[in-house]
């Protein structure tokens, strides 16, 4: 770089102006700079009804099913009405910045327990308000396959955070 410098100065009375260009490859984009890709979720999101799950590399087939059946027959609403948006498959994002996106009215989120912050960090099956809306935290959806218990504990927490009583 230096001997290039000198050798411009050299032909500098031959120019009006230089510029010194640096190539792409040099120049750092600061960690704010970065351009994050969309949010990717699944559903349409019209009842600002947010489930975030974390699950590499996508859901497994049991734990998809029984959310389709708890949203579905449940629930009684369609996925028009809620976003199943899974942390793996959005990893520019935290759970905040996600939270602040979308601003959804009810949340729920299973496990997350590995992403650390004011929303993940409390306790389970309790709702909890949050900025523009009212927040549940359970377990993955792992942990409702064959345990009767924790079922019904969601189940009655849903429909608080849902007012389906």
């Amino acid at each position: 770089m230096k001997n290039l410098i000198n050798r411009l100065s050299e032909i500098a009375p031959l120019f009006d102006e230089f510029y010194l260009i640096r190539e792409p490859s040099e120049i750092r984009t600061k960690e704010s700079e970065k351009i994050k890709q969309p949010l990717n979720y699944f559903g349409g999101f019209e009842s600002q009804i947010l489930m975030l799950v974390n699950s590499l590399p996508d859901l497994d087939h049991t734990d998809r099913e029984m959310l389709n059946n708890l949203v579905e027959k449940a629930i009684k609403i369609t996925w028009d009405k809620v976003a199943l948006l899974n942390l793996a498959k959005n990893q520019d994002y935290s759970v905040l910045e996600i939270m602040n996106e979308l601003n959804p009215k009810k949340t729920i989120i299973w496990g997350c327990d590995e992403q650390p912050d004011e929303l993940t960090g409390g306790p389970k099956y309790q709702v909890a308000i949050w900025k523009t809306g009212e927040v549940l935290r359970v377990e993955g959806p792992e942990a409702y396959r064959s345990n009767s218990d924790n079922k019904r504990m969601l189940w009655e927490q849903i429909q608080i955070l849902l007012a389906l009583k």
